[in-house]
């Protein structure tokens, strides 16, 4: 199927419809049969489940039980195969490496999401506006790329562009889809170009070209076509496209397609090697930011903000910082430290440049950023800037909102929402000697409010040292700052006083490594998980464990799972 474009000048917007059917698989469920169509089934997208208030959004349902009637030793259980499409992240990062164009054409899609990631393909369907943007882009890049025939084609058309097209269509085509052409697209495309080239230019011929592969549902879907069934094996292309979208989120690299055509992602051993030359990829880090500032609920960072009469030199450069600071920590906990989630957790060292480190009073470095280690006060990336500016109201710390997400984020076990009558607004810290900490006390003393909050104001508790901006301080409105409290309900129940013991104790709990392999799954998966997924869980869980609780291993196990290798085509399981 190929997206009939417009040609500039822009005069023919009923292509706009004609993309919007081509898209229209976007909200069905269902296998694509052998020669790329979609095989119609009744969508499933809006029966998830809405997110409680207060909830990090990745944490919207517990973990699915591991004690499950389900036979790990019989046929492989891939659980829902849903169809993906790119999400903005994505579309930017494959038309950078597909074009080298640089310029972000993402920023314009359209904000989705619901139930979990940004990159859930179970929410989502295509709108008319989210068709048109995709085709604006299109058209945007191909108009810049077609600029530069010579490097856009590989040839020079000024001797012979027929043949220098048609070599290129093929070339090109086979990136753009992640997978050969067939012969019937390879033509159409050149009967495209001919059609435009009877009575416009090169470059707008070129251009119309580039559009159709931009705008067609194999660019901006994963569409896995092939068999049908319960277990399908997927093809050596799809897994090269499984493996570059995981862990960079973009499109396979030359030596991955090059491994596909030859076969050799054939077996889980082979697909494993890729994977692991793929972690020393500068894109692995970038998604891996992207996946943590989900995770952590972090992500709006960049336009957060403060109250300006208490906290006056917070700006949007402050944020930029944070930004950095934290990048520059994930990159040294997981790829250039020992990559465990324990030294996510707990390690003392930060990163920060002069202006940073005098924001938050410590001495700064000479120039740039620079590790900075304090022992005593940092807990990994619960005590980095990004984290606790976002975990916080503009004028107060919000110990609800950082120990909701110890409680969901970290355990994966969601409190329920507050009452709808209940009040939820904290009073404003305009009293002198009455601590925050000392306000929501008093605020959750209603026996309504009490029995909920005993599951999270003790973890936000242990906070409270860290003030609305990522500030250390001894006090809260003139109180000493009381950052103790206790665990329960967890398997490392007991007191601690402050974020670096509480941390300590969370590194320590099986439950928070089993939540990591559950949003590591939901986002390297594109969904949420469910019952069929049992199998798969343990097996990522108990590669985890062996390789002693290491990020980059967990990446590497999740292409190692039935829900990585295997496709599920049948009605409901997409």
């Amino acid at each position: 199927m190929i997206a009939r474009v417009p040609v500039r000048p822009q005069a023919n917007r009923g292509s706009l419809v004609v993309l919007f059917a081509a898209m229209s698989f976007a909200g069905c469920s269902g296998g694509v049969a052998d020669d790329g169509r979609s095989s119609m089934f009744p969508s499933t997208a809006n029966t998830t489940a809405t997110t409680p208030t207060g909830t990090p959004s990745t944490s919207n349902t517990q973990p699915v039980p591991t004690a499950m009637a389900i036979d790990c030793n019989a046929a492989p259980q891939p659980g829902a195969s849903p169809i993906r499409r790119m999400t903005p992240f994505e579309y930017d990062n494959t038309v950078r490496d597909l074009t080298r164009d640089t310029a972000y054409p993402g920023a314009a899609l359209p904000i989705e999401g619901g139930a979990g990631y940004d990159n859930n393909a179970e929410v989502g369907a295509v709108s008319r506006l989210t068709a048109q943007k995709y085709m604006e882009a299109a058209e945007v890049i191909s108009a810049r790329a077609s600029q530069n025939l010579p490097a856009l084609l590989g040839c020079d058309p000024a001797s012979g562009e027929t043949a220098c097209v048609n070599t290129w269509i093929p070339a090109f085509g086979s990136r753009a889809w992640r997978r050969p052409l067939l012969a019937t697209e390879s033509q159409e495309m050149s009967s495209l170009f001919a059609t435009v080239r009877s009575s416009l230019t090169l470059a707008q011929s070129v251009e119309a070209v580039l559009e159709a592969f931009l705008e067609s549902p194999h660019f901006l879907y994963r569409v896995e076509a092939g068999e049908m069934g319960a277990a399908v094996k997927v093809t050596d292309y799809q897994l090269a496209s499984r493996l570059s979208y995981l862990l960079w989120g973009s499109m396979p690299d030359d030596q991955l397609l090059d491994a596909a055509s030859k076969g050799q992602l054939a077996q889980p051993a082979l697909v494993a090697t890729q994977a692991r030359r793929m972690l020393t990829d500068p894109r692995t880090k970038a998604m891996t930011h992207r996946f943590h500032e989900q995770w952590w609920n972090y992500k709006d960072v960049r336009t957060v903000e403060k109250d300006p009469a208490i906290y006056p030199d917070f700006s949007p450069t402050t944020s930029a910082l944070y930004v950095e600071e934290t990048n520059r920590f994930l990159d040294s906990a997981i790829f250039e430290g020992d990559g465990t989630l324990a030294t996510l957790l707990t390690s003392t060292r930060t990163f920060v440049n002069p202006a940073l480190a005098t924001f938050y009073g410590v001495t700064p470095p000479a120039s740039g950023f620079a590790p900075l280690d304090e022992p005593s006060k940092r807990a990994g990336l619960l005590t980095q800037g990004a984290f606790l500016a976002t975990h916080a109201k503009a004028n107060q710390t919000s110990i609800v909102a950082r120990g909701v997400f110890i409680r969901g984020g970290l355990f994966c076990q969601v409190p329920p929402p507050p009452p709808a009558t209940v009040n939820t607004t904290l009073p404003a810290p305009i009293q002198m000697g009455l601590s925050t900490r000392g306000r929501l006390e008093q605020h959750r003393s209603d026996p309504v409010c009490s029995a909920c909050h005993a599951q999270f104001d003790p973890l936000g508790f242990a906070f409270e040292h860290y003030d609305a901006v990522g500030r250390w301080r001894e006090q809260d409105s003139g109180v000493a700052v009381d950052s103790s409290g206790a665990l329960t309900g967890t398997d490392v129940d007991g007191p601690f006083n402050g974020i670096a013991e509480l941390a300590g104790k969370a590194a320590t709990s099986e439950l928070v490594a089993s939540c990591a392999v559950t949003q590591w799954f939901r986002y390297g998966y594109g969904r949420q998980d469910s019952a069929p997924d049992v199998c798969t869980l343990k097996q990522l869980n108990t590669a985890f464990k062996a390789a002693s609780y290491k990020i980059p291993e967990l990446m590497v196990a999740l292409t190692q799972s039935d829900a990585f290798l295997y496709r599920n085509t049948t009605t409901g399981a997409q």
